[in-house]
């Protein structure tokens, strides 16, 4: 099972890293390197001739051109080149020398004829007092600054495509080792390895904590807010950064400035690596950004961690883009080129795909995300297709096109299984009814049967209505526990798409029924078999991944008669909620699930409340209004979560804390579970979020 999830994985990533197209070819080509280093060293000094233009006494000049072939067959033998490396230096003197050579290029075996000429009377040129008349070998090391030189350059550009692979390869090594770590939940073999004083420190300090206190909350006021990556993503993250930092800064300098001074050299050598880099963050781009059920099903990462990766490496590549536009652009200003370039295509598109990528960044702050959402997706969608048809303008005559190109096959491949999923599900009618002022109940019949979700997964649902068709949101899904074959959303109505199906219900006092396309379904469901406690806590309409995935570990339980500790808290204000999950509680409770259900609403008349729920009333006197939720009632104030993991792993060697919530409530869970991991390092303890906001 690991092999087949490993190649899998490599398949998968192949295209867009490790893959080297004919699109971008290798630049140091030392055939070229050694005439030009040759041509330039022999050139500085004075051969018998008078004949004047650019390569003329080498060209025309037997003992110059036998000098320049020996010097060229040199280099390339220093650099234990073959003898095809050397033959293509014929070509390229051909091209120097066809001015001269009345259209004919001279043969192969002219050149053999010249150099074997050459080298029976070939001398050091430090032995030369006037003008040379003989062939010459040059000075070594005045010849090795002029190889070093032409080498630079293009030994930079080619750096700079093994690089971006080498950045491709990282994150694959981090896809690598989640597949295997994720592998080992399939067994009790995680516990065996990982239930340890080290393993319990390193997991409690830096794999399940938030970086600081907030993950799943937003930090910053008004528009300057965002999300803060967990620990683990920041080491990981950090780790590319550095990675980023050494690769963006590694250079081969001609510190002689045969070619082009200091300054040039930083300003074009920096330049065309950062475009590379820029190029080479495509793939993974989109990778990350789509919504990758088959990488999520390969390494267990979430994704809310793929899109956390998403924005940061969105984010470098806008730095990599930055510094090559504004480096050439610079560049062309201080030698003077600017007005002869400035209107080329190459240049136009440049500057577009820069403006579009500064503006597609800029709407993706968390700010838009989160109050214009239907906004950012297409803004998002529009500009990104737009910038990579400036990035293909741009690139298509120099090379690096594949990179572009590995970026539409990932996002036709994620597309194409998107609308297979959806084709599986097909398009059934759906149920809506409105519960309460908050609440939207949808209930779905499946129509097909290869379509199935397990307990904790999620779908996105597409609402066929002429104003909504296209907007989408995930809703984590569960089985009816009332009707075979139907599914059951609960939404919780917010702005936008949910905003608007209200608006529907209303019009049609409270209920209706529309068609409706499912994708999905997405997430995976959590080997709850393989622990001895089991602890689900959810805080208002984040029940529903936790609440099934309790009612599935009781049935297995009950139906293998194993022994389990099991045990579901719910902490929850709103009444609507009650009423829809009433039917699901109950049948926790005849799964002898050990069930909390904490009221936090406000305080309710006394006069409004039927006989039998005065045994729910706290010191507070908070009630609720029906004995029908009073029956589910255990509770009134906040849920202990602090306690409830202590009692829940007291007596287990091993313990799943699963939990789904606001914001505030799963980031606290997540910080209490991370104490008790360290707090109990002969025990495994483990911690599944169903939140995911991005």
């Amino acid at each position: 099972m690991l092999f087949a999830r490993l190649i899998l994985l490599l398949a998968y990533l192949a295209p867009g890293s490790l893959a080297k197209p004919a699109s971008t070819k290798k630049r140091t080509q030392w055939d070229q390197i050694a005439i030009d280093a040759c041509a330039k060293e022999l050139e500085s000094h004075k051969f018998d001739t008078d004949v004047k233009g650019r390569h003329a006494s080498l060209c025309t000049y037997e003992p110059a051109l036998g000098s320049w072939l020996h010097c060229a067959k040199d280099v390339l033998d220093s650099r234990k080149k073959n003898r095809k490396i050397f033959e293509k230096t014929f070509s390229k003197i051909n091209q120097y020398c066809h001015d001269y050579h009345k259209d004919e290029d001279v043969s192969n075996e002219e050149y053999y004829r010249i150099l074997a000429n050459a080298s029976l009377f070939i001398r050091p040129l430090d032995e030369v007092k006037e003008n040379i008349r003989y062939p010459v070998t040059p000075d070594k090391a005045s010849l090795d600054r002029w190889v070093w030189a032409y080498f630079g350059p293009l030994d930079n550009i080619d750096k700079g495509n093994v690089y971006g692979v080498t950045i491709c390869l990282y994150w694959i090594g981090v896809l690598f080792i989640a597949a295997v770590y994720h592998f080992l939940n399939f067994s009790r073999l995680k516990q065996t390895v990982f239930k340890n004083k080290v393993s319990a420190f390193l997991r409690g300090h830096y794999v399940l904590p938030a970086l600081v206190h907030n993950h799943a909350m937003s930090v910053g006021r008004w528009f300057f807010i965002g999300l803060v990556p967990t620990r683990l993503e920041t080491l990981v993250l950090f780790g590319y950064v550095l990675l980023h930092g050494f690769l963006l800064s590694s250079y081969n300098f001609d510190h002689n400035e045969l070619l082009s001074d200091r300054r040039s050299q930083v300003l074009i050598f920096l330049s065309d690596r950062a475009g590379i880099l820029a190029f080479a963050h495509f793939p993974l781009i989109v990778l990350f950004g789509g919504k990758n059920s088959t990488m999520t099903w390969l390494t267990g990462i979430r994704y809310t961690a793929f899109i956390t990766y998403h924005k940061w490496l969105g984010r470098f590549m806008l730095i990599d883009c930055a510094i090559h536009a504004i480096g050439y652009t610079y560049h062309a200003y201080i030698e003077n080129y600017w007005k002869y370039v400035k209107y080329s295509d190459l240049w136009t598109s440049g500057r577009h795909a820069m403006i579009i990528v500064g503006v597609l960044v800029f709407f993706s702050f968390f700010f838009f995300r989160r109050h214009y959402y239907e906004l950012f997706v297409i803004t998002h969608i529009i500009l990104a297709i737009g910038f990579f048809h400036a990035c293909w303008r741009h690139c298509y005559k120099l090379g690096w096109g594949e990179w572009i190109m590995a970026c539409a096959l990932f996002w036709i491949g994620d597309r194409f299984l998107r609308l297979i999923k959806i084709a599986i599900f097909g398009m059934p009618w759906a149920k809506l009814k409105l519960c309460g002022e908050s609440m939207i109940e949808v209930r779905v019949s499946k129509s097909s049967k290869w379509w199935k979700a397990k307990a904790g997964q999620y779908i996105y649902l597409y609402f066929l209505k002429p104003k909504i068709f296209w907007q989408s949101h995930p809703f984590t899904v569960m089985d009816s526990l009332v009707e075979d074959g139907e599914l059951v959303v609960v939404i919780t109505v917010k702005n936008g798409l949910t905003k608007k199906l209200q608006e529907y219900l209303l019009q049609s006092d409270g209920y209706t029924e529309m068609r409706v396309l499912a994708e999905g379904p997405y997430g995976q469901s959590t080997r709850t078999h393989l622990f001895e406690s089991l602890l689900f806590i959810a805080g208002g309409a984040g029940v529903p991944g936790p609440l099934s995935m309790a009612i599935k570990a009781g049935r297995q339980v009950k139906s293998n008669d194993a022994y389990q500790t099991i045990k579901f808290v719910w902490s929850v204000r709103n009444l609507e909620l009650l009423e829809v999950y009433h039917k699901e509680i109950m049948v926790l409770k005849e799964l002898n699930v050990d069930t909390k259900i904490c009221f936090t609403g406000e305080r309710k008349d006394e006069s409004s409340v039927e006989e039998g729920a005065a045994a729910n009333m706290n010191t507070e006197g908070r009630l609720l209004t029906t004995s029908k939720s009073a029956e589910i009632i255990t509770d009134f104030g906040r849920p202990n979560i602090d306690e409830a993991i202590e009692d829940a792993v007291s007596g287990a060697k091993s313990l799943l804390v699963t939990c789904c919530g606001s914001e505030g409530f799963v980031d606290k869970t997540r910080e209490l579970t991370a104490k008790k991991v360290l707090e109990n390092g002969d025990k495994w303890i483990e911690y599944v979020e169903e939140f995911q906001n991005w």
